[in-house]
């Protein structure tokens, strides 16, 4: 029999095996290679325990961080903060990976949350004042918000499109510096590239609008970072700020934030001086992160703000919030919600499809977007399509201006171009998924000779970055285009102040072609007209909310390409992820 210390060493060996292979979630045949595994090293497993393991990584695969079991007896099993593999909290299992970043999440988020800051809410109320004029929209949702960042550590915004989650956040920015003598150091950042680009360029344009000094003004950031690049990646995977080395700020306002899994969310909180405040922009309804975890939703759905917190608020803005029937919990008051939309009229098509999907209605959504009645005006922001038959003819109409610019050399025009309309697919794989729309697009434009046959690059290939470069700077999710100079490609993306950087195709990191994007690398854009294509059958990646996160990509105008099947059952499917994040912060 082997000695206890020996079996000890295996499990170690494993923890660190688990650790390397589990960077991203496994995919569920994985879990038979493991069991193998484990059975090589502690003789043979039951049925249950291989059936549980399988059942577990494919959970993993799909976004959740955990799964509901009984337990089970097993020497891979352990209890929270043991050395095993597997980790048994209560009825939930995790892969231990996992359960640590949950726990310590949770940890270091009641820390945040606990720590409340000593603030003279009539100097507070003054301030808001000045900074929020008296607006018609009431009541006054981006002011309460302020108040509350001002007021404590830990704020999670949540707001869709349009609700002022910039314009609110910087605001922000501006009291804090105000309060605290114009001295904190202020750092922005988001999930990818595109995202930071974004931010960065929204509080650019509103910066100048602040009715503060210049000092104050000097002080407030304008220029947002990945995650990646603020926490300092190094060539094991790990970052070279955490706990013992933690980022030299005093405010970290990360957006995007739905889009940061489990994993990420864990070490970024972790790299937090424990003097620091931590903003969280984003909109809960919007797809959840690629990988393990739905964080931002499960902070979003604790909001519970207790009776002395209301009457604070109250103080600092005039405004009395109303309490949440939610369970208390030790983050509800750190949660505030934006509702009005200054993007999506009231009466809007997007906002009123938006709504619908939102709560589930998929009856009223198809009667929107095809009314019963013949004599209904019909929505002229919407649009309804029940095959893609004819999208390669929509699809020339709707780059038509792209390619004119991009046959005239016109380089700023053919981006300002590209951004006026996308196709948005819910998949990757199949005629309807974005590998398929793209090649039928290259091959459809090949006909009417825009483009080349037999060419990699062409002028006017848009290519979508998905990998971190930091030698280069590019990042996932920047976009750049092609064009011809001398016979050669090169490819060109927006820098800072909208400045263009060029590149050999040989220079790029991992990328693709990007006529067509899925709905998870739309998330942090937004363009004038959106196609949201639908597989043909119904499909359990199809949720409400990434049919919510496609038709609010849109500015103007968002067509729905799909039949009523595919869609009704899609709005009717809401998908939670399993976790036990939100009961430990309970």
């Amino acid at each position: 029999m082997p000695s206890v210390l020996s079996v000890v060493k295996v499990f170690e060996f494993f923890a660190v095996f688990l650790s390397v292979l589990l960077q991203e979630p496994p995919m569920p045949d994985f879990a038979f290679e493991l069991s193998r595994s484990f059975e090589r090293l502690c003789g043979p497993q039951s049925d249950e325990l291989r059936a549980t393991l399988a059942k577990l990584c494919a959970a993993l695969a799909a976004g959740h961080s955990c799964i509901k079991t009984a337990p089970q007896n097993s020497p891979l099993i352990g209890r929270p903060g043991e050395f095993k593999p597997l980790t048994q909290d209560k009825d939930r299992l995790y892969l231990t990976r996992y359960w640590w970043y949950e726990s310590q999440l949770a940890k270091r988020l009641r820390q945040l949350a606990g720590e409340k800051c000593d603030v003279d809410l009539a100097r507070l109320a003054r301030l808001l004042d000045e900074l929020f004029p008296a607006s018609s929209i009431q009541p006054d949702l981006q002011k309460v918000a302020a108040a509350a960042a001002v007021m404590q550590k830990l704020t999670v915004i949540s707001g869709g499109p349009g609700t002022g989650k910039t314009t609110t956040v910087l605001r922000i920015l501006a009291a804090l510096q105000i309060m605290g003598d114009n001295t904190l150091s202020i750092k922005m950042a988001a999930p990818t590239g595109k995202a930071a680009a974004r931010m960065s360029e929204s509080v650019r344009e509103r910066k100048a609008s602040l009715a503060v000094t210049p000092e104050t003004l000097a002080v407030i950031p304008e220029t947002a970072s990945t995650l990646h690049r603020l926490l300092g990646p190094r060539p094991d995977g790990s970052f070279k700020h955490h706990a013992a080395n933690p980022l030299a700020l005093d405010v970290l306002v990360v957006d995007e934030a739905s889009m940061i899994d489990l994993a990420l969310m864990a070490q970024l909180v972790e790299a937090l001086p424990a003097h620091a405040r931590l903003i969280l922009l984003g909109d809960k309804d919007q797809l959840d992160a690629v990988d393990a975890g739905a964080v931002f939703a499960e902070l979003c759905s604790l909001k519970s703000p207790d009776a002395d917190f209301i009457q604070a608020l109250k103080s600092a803005t005039g405004v009395e919030i109303s309490s949440s029937k939610a369970p208390a919990s030790c983050v509800g008051n750190a949660v505030m919600t934006l509702e009005h939309s200054h993007r999506f009229a009231a009466g809007g098509g997007i906002g009123k499809l938006a709504s619908l999907v939102n709560s589930g209605d998929a009856k009223g959504a198809l009667a929107l977007l095809q009314p019963d009645d013949l004599f209904a005006e019909a929505e002229t922001e919407l649009g309804w399509q029940p095959s893609s038959k004819t999208l390669l003819s929509r699809c020339d109409q709707g780059y038509a201006a792209y390619w004119q610019a991009v046959q005239a050399g016109d380089v700023d025009a053919a981006f300002a171009a590209f951004d006026t309309f996308r196709v948005l697919t819910a998949l990757r794989e199949g005629h309807t998924g974005v590998m398929g729309v793209n090649q039928q697009l290259e091959a459809h434009w090949q006909a009417k000779k825009f483009v080349p046959e037999n060419s990699l690059w062409y002028a006017g290939r848009p290519v979508l970055i998905t990998q971190n470069d930091y030698g280069v700077q590019l990042y996932n999710g920047d976009i750049g285009l092609t064009f011809i100079e001398n016979g050669a490609p090169r490819v060109a993306f927006k820098g800072e102040g909208n400045t263009l950087r060029w590149f050999s195709p040989a220079r790029l990191p991992a990328h693709e072609t990007a006529l067509a994007l899925t709905v998870h690398k739309s998330q942090g854009s937004e363009f004038d007209e959106v196609i949201l294509l639908l597989p043909d059958q119904p499909h359990e990646l199809l949720s409400r909310s990434l049919i919510y996160t496609g038709l609010t990509r849109a500015k103007k105008k968002v067509e729905i390409w799909g039949s009523n099947d595919v869609l009704s059952k899609a709005i009717a499917r809401q998908s939670i992820r399993q976790s036990g994040l939100a009961a430990a912060l309970r």
